[in-house]
């Protein structure tokens, strides 16, 4: 083999190795980089995902609370898992009921001018 050829090909795998090497980090410098954008991505669309969650959430229990004022059954779900519900709210009849026994109860006196 003739010595120019001998460097050409020399040169050739001097640059083939160099070139590989370089790949190589910049592959590893890639990869650390990717994993670090997918951590901030999943801080983030956790908390964004976590505000909705408790936006929704919070509208849901708000409506499971006025469901359970009507419902034994919800608000013993509901007292299940740690929220305190108001107890039922008194129907018509018996609004008007205590309303008439107030009345009853409290003398009034008509005081003329």
């Amino acid at each position: 083999m003739r010595t120019g050829a001998y460097i050409v090909v020399l040169l050739l795998g001097v640059a083939c190795v160099i070139l590989t090497t370089s790949l190589i980090l910049i592959a590893r410098t890639n990869q650390r980089l990717q994993i670090q954008l997918q951590a901030r991505q999943q801080a983030l669309s956790q908390g964004i995902l976590g505000q909705q969650a408790q936006q929704i959430s919070s509208g849901v229990l708000q409506d499971m609370a006025g469901a359970a004022a009507e419902d034994a059954e919800i608000r013993r779900l509901l007292e299940k898992y740690g929220y305190r519900v108001a107890s039922p709210r008194p129907t018509n009849s018996a609004v008007e009921s205590l309303e008439s026994k107030r009345e009853d109860s409290t003398n009034t006196v008509a005081l003329k001018p």
